[in-house]
């Protein structure tokens, strides 16, 4: 159960630390604004500042990379756990149809 949790567990929190079209939307309190929505403010409309785009872009990306590095195991154990199993399940299945039909 480990390696699905793990797997589970990365996957939403990068979709819930990806959020920006909902907040973009929804909030215009800027004290309430995620992460990647004050990211996205580093963008003007006639100015980019680029070096403060890539040092909060790696700020950004840090907890994200930390999360995987953390859960990694778990993640290659949960695919290759799966795809053995289902390859053993195959071949069970075909060499028990060949059985009865011998």
């Amino acid at each position: 159960m480990k390696p699905a949790l793990a797997t589970f567990g990365v996957f939403g929190f990068v979709a819930s630390w990806n959020n920006l079209i909902l907040p973009l939307v929804m909030l215009n309190d800027s004290t309430l604004w995620p992460v990647t929505r004050g990211l996205f403010s580093f963008f003007g409309e006639y100015t980019l500042q680029w070096p403060l785009i890539a040092a909060a872009t790696v700020i950004v990306a840090a907890p994200i990379v930390v999360v995987f590095v953390l859960l990694q195991r778990y993640m290659v154990e949960g695919v290759a756990g799966g795809a053995a199993a289902g390859a053993q399940g195959i071949g069970r299945a075909t060499s028990a149809a060949a059985a009865t039909d011998e």
